[in-house]
Formats: structure tokens, C-alpha cells, sequence
């Protein structure tokens, strides 16, 4: 289905800005012009782009549960929805990076088809879907785990146990202090990961403890906090989980992701290029790959082609490694 919001704009109450394809006047427009290619467009392609099926192996978790229990317990002063801050801030540093990822609601049998899952700010959480999730890492998974996840259980009560509740088995780390992160940045203690750079820690601060055999990847640089972890990395039976203190910047988010994945060949990772290149990649009924690629800039980017195939909307073909160029706010399907 493509929808659009109206088909015309409306000339009263609180949608009067909500723009249609046709303005207050009525009259065509460049808008409407564009709108009109989208039949034949279909025609033309639809043999190749119907049926398209994504292959994502990473996850991202999303609660509304914890979101209506974040929202009413805020970190400090904030403002707004600030669990959906939150959310956003480990997606778009995953969607920045040409990580794909799919949305669940639940771990459960189904979520060991994915090699990497993303539990950002699970403050209110059951028992049992924490269970899930240790089960999930021990089983093989990677997991990247926000500050507050498993903090308080489905009624927002908070654990009586060493935080972060039943998650602190797979993560290997606990604590029991917090606080707000006034004037507080983080450095790296390994080489991989770059703090030199968007290092403030954010938000909200856990002053975490490792186990003796989990390895600490970020520490806190205040006069009062600097011997707590920020950051850290543990095995757990066959996987690996890796927990954060506190909302790290998304180039940081970021990092952390590749740690987490260092030796695995994700297919979510749909491209080697950064935003404002932004690449998707699915499969359509005849088995074969199709790649969009967005340029998402005012500016014409030129890049090298990581794919070979047949340019669906020019009808050229590509070879990999041949340079590329897209104009401002222009995209290209290719088809391998």
C-alpha cells in the first residue's frame, strides 16, 4: 500500500498545515505532477519489487510496558517521551551504520533466527521476558542492553536483588547506586573503541561493578565515579551480552554494536558506507537480492558500487567497484 496523508489540504482546525498533494488552491502542483508517475512506475517494476521479503538478523526490542513506566519514572528534569528518546538514540545509531533491524515485541523461540539483539531502557519487565532474554544469550545470541532494563518487574516495582534484576546473570555486572551524569564523560579501556569524541555520558549514570571474569569496556571519568565501569562485556554460555550504564552518544552506540559482532557476517549490515548513504537490502520471489540505496543529503554523493546487477530505474548495468553518483535526494534500485 502507499498512502499519502490527504489529497488535498484541509482549510481549517488543527490539520490546516498537514499538507495534501493538492495545496488550498486545488490546482496541480509539482507534488501532485510527481504522484501521477507512481501507476506506471509500478507497472514497470512491480515483476521485480513485488513480494519483497527483508532477511534482517538483528532485533530491537520495543515495551510499551516500559515505556508507560519510564515515562512516569523520568531521569532528572526530562522532558517529553523520553523512553522513545531513548529508543531512537540506539536505532538511528544502528540505521546510521546501514544496520537493518527488525522490531519485536516479545523474545521468544523465534528470536534465535536473529544473531544480535538491542534491548534499549526495558525499565518495567515480567519475569519471564528477562528469563527469555538470558536464555536467548546463553543459547548463542548477542545482546547490547540499555541502562534500567530490568530494574522493576511488569507493576513497576523495583527488585529487591542486585541490579539490573534477573538480566544481571547474563550480563555479569551489578549495582546499586545511580546518578545524574552532571559533567561526566567515559574513556575507552580498549583500543576498538573511540572516546575521544562524543564522550559525554548522558542522561542517567549506573555505577556498575563486573563480575571477575567480565571485562570492563568503558569507565567513567569523574573525580567521584571513576572507579565504576560505564560499560561491559561478558560471555554467558554461548553468547555474549554487553551492558551500558548509561545513553551513550549514537557514534558510541555504535561501537559498541561492532564489538558486540566483531566475527560475525550479519546480514543486516547491508553496506560498509555511513549516512547520509543510506542502503536496504531485501529479496524478492525470485530469490534474487534487491539493494535501494538513498542519498539523504541536499549535496551529490559519489561512491563505489558494492554490488553488481541491473539498475531497475535506468535500466544500466553495474559492476562492483564501478563509481556511483546520486543528486541530491536521489535513490537507486539495483537488482543482483
Amino acid at each position: 500500500m502507499v498512502s499519502y496523508w490527504h489529497w488535498h489540504s484541509i482549510h481549517n482546525s488543527f490539520e490546516t498545515y498537514w499538507k495534501g498533494l493538492l495545496s488550498h488552491d486545488f490546482s496541480r502542483n509539482a507534488t501532485w505532477q510527481e504522484a501521477t508517475t507512481i501507476g506506471a512506475d509500478f507497472a514497470r517494476l512491480s515483476p521485480q519489487l513485488a513480494e519483497l521479503k527483508a532477511e534482517n538478523d538483528v532485533a530491537l526490542l520495543v515495551s510499551n510496558e516500559a515505556m508507560d513506566a519510564l515515562n512516569q519514572f523520568r531521569p532528572g528534569d526530562t522532558q517529553g517521551n523520553i523512553y522513545n528518546d531513548i529508543f531512537r538514540r540506539f536505532h538511528d545509531a544502528l540505521y546510521d551504520h546501514n544496520i537493518s533491524v527488525d522490531i519485536i515485541h516479545d523474545v521468544n523461540e523465534e528470536t534465535s533466527r536473529y544473531r544480535a539483539l538491542i534491548v534499549p531502557g526495558l525499565y518495567a519487565a515480567d519475569d519471564g521476558l528477562l528469563t527469555r532474554i538470558n536464555r536467548y544469550i546463553e543459547q548463542g545470541g548477542r545482546a547490547l542492553i540499555g541502562f534500567k532494563s530490568g530494574f522493576s518487574d511488569e507493576n513497576v516495582k523495583v527488585r529487591t536483588g542486585a541490579q539490573p534484576g534477573i538480566l544481571r546473570e547474563s550480563c555479569g555486572v551489578s549495582y546499586s547506586q545511580f546518578t545524574l551524569p552532571e559533567e561526566t564523560t567515559v574513556s575507552s579501556c580498549r583500543a576498538d573503541i573511540d572516546c575521544s569524541k562524543d564522550n559525554q555520558a548522558e542522561l542517567w549514570m549506573e555505577l556498575l561493578t563486573p563480575d571477575s571474569t567480565t571485562r570492563t569496556l568503558l569507565r567513567y571519568q569523574h573525580p567521584a565515579w571513576s572507579e565504576y565501569a560505564a560499560a561491559t562485556d561478558a560471555d554467558y554460555g554461548q553468547g555474549r551480552a554487553i551492558y551500558v550504564g548509561f545513553l551513550p552518544q549514537k557514534t558510541l552506540v555504535s561501537q559498541l554494536f561492532d564489538v558486540l559482532t566483531s566475527g560475525l557476517d550479519l546480514r543486516s549490515r547491508t553496506s560498509a558506507y555511513r549516512y547520509p548513504l543510506v542502503v536496504k537490502q531485501m529479496r524478492n520471489r525470485d530469490g534474487n537480492r534487491i539493494h535501494f540505496l538513498f542519498n539523504y543529503s541536499g549535496e551529490p554523493l559519489e561512491f563505489i558500487s558494492e554490488t553488481s546487477g541491473n539498475a531497475l530505474l535506468s535500466g544500466d548495468e553495474v559492476s562492483c567497484g564501478q563509481p556511483l553518483r546520486l543528486k541530491a535526494w536521489e535513490f537507486s534500485i539495483i537488482e543482483s
